[in-house]
C-alpha cells in the first residue's frame, strides 16, 4: 500500500528507543553541519559498599556543555560533592573544546545552588494562572568555562 502514512505508536516500552533516536539525530547532526565534539560526561561518587551518593550526566556539542542531571544522596547533600562533579565534569568539557556550558532546573533550591557554582540566568519558562502547576518555572542558565 504505496502512499500510506505509517502510524504513530507509543515507544515507550520499546528497549532503548531513546539510545537510538539520539544516535540517529546526531547522525543527522554531523551530515548538515559542523560540529564540535558531542560527547557525553557522566561521572559518579559511590559509597564504599558501591552505592551511589551522587552523579552528573551531560553531553558536550557546539562547544557546549549541557548539564542534563546532577543529584546528590539527601544524607550527602551540602558536603562538596556537586561542586566535585560539576568541577570535573568542567575540565572534562574543557577537554573536549568547550567554551561554556548550560542547564535548565525547575527546582528553586538548585537554581540557588547553580548560581554559586557561576551560572546565570539567561531565560525562563513560567505557568501563568490556569496552567498546571501554577507558577512553575524552568529557569534556563549558562556559564563559562574559559
Amino acid at each position: 500500500m504505496v502512499g500510506l502514512t505509517p502510524a504513530v505508536v507509543d515507544a515507550g516500552a520499546e528497549p532503548g528507543f531513546d539510545t537510538n533516536l539520539e544516535a540517529q539525530l546526531l547522525e543527522s547532526i554531523r551530515a548538515d553541519s559542523t560540529q564540535a565534539r558531542n560527547e557525553p560526561i557522566r561521572f559518579a561518587m559511590h559509597a564504599a559498599d558501591g552505592v551511589v551518593l551522587a552523579g552528573l550526566s551531560g553531553r558536550t556539542s557546539y562547544g557546549w556543555l549541557h548539564l542534563d542531571m546532577l543529584w546528590v544522596a539527601p544524607d550527602h547533600r551540602k558536603k562538596g560533592y556537586g561542586r566535585k562533579l560539576v568541577t570535573r565534569a568542567f575540565d572534562k568539557a574543557r577537554s573536549l573544546g568547550c567554551h561554556s556550558a548550560w542547564l535548565d532546573t525547575s527546582t528553586p533550591a538548585a537554581f540557588d545552588a547553580w548560581q554559586k557554582l557561576g551560572f546565570s540566568e539567561f531565560g525562563r519558562l513560567t505557568n501563568v494562572a490556569g496552567q498546571h502547576p501554577e507558577r512553575h518555572q524552568r529557569w534556563f542558565m549558562r556559564t563559562s568555562l574559559t
